[in-house]
């Protein structure tokens, strides 16, 4: 699908969901999440890196709601998660809601980059 591919990155596979592709429209947005967590699940639980691009998409409640039901299906597969493209006050509340759930496995990069260094290092 596209805005879901694999990329090497320091001999690491990562998961790289472009959600960026789908901008504002929410039907794109909502198959992506879906296709996401399909594409998790067929890993060991604990095994996928990801790479999230959420520069540009517009968050309202259907998205926020579809994130939510795709936790408990997607999150036994994840061992490490970075965002990219999170901006202002979008970014200040997602950094609380990590912290209060006390994810150290999910973080927040202002990079690309910054983000593959990270999922690459262990």
């Amino acid at each position: 699908m596209e805005g879901i591919s694999t990329i090497s990155y320091k001999n690491k596979s990562i998961i790289y969901i472009d959600y960026s592709v789908a901008g504002t429209d929410k039907d794109k947005i909502l198959q992506l999440i879906k296709a996401g967590t399909e594409e998790y699940r067929k890993h060991p639980p604990k095994s996928v890196i990801s790479l999230l691009n959420v520069a540009n998409v517009r968050f309202d409640m259907d998205v926020v709601n579809a994130l939510s039901e795709s936790r408990p299906l997607s999150g036994p597969y994840e061992k490490k998660i970075a965002i990219i493209g999170l901006k202002g006050l979008l970014k200040v509340i997602y950094n609380a809601v990590v912290q209060l759930a006390q994810r150290e496995a999910i973080k927040i990069f202002e990079s690309e980059a910054e983000a593959k260094e990270w999922l690459a290092a262990d």
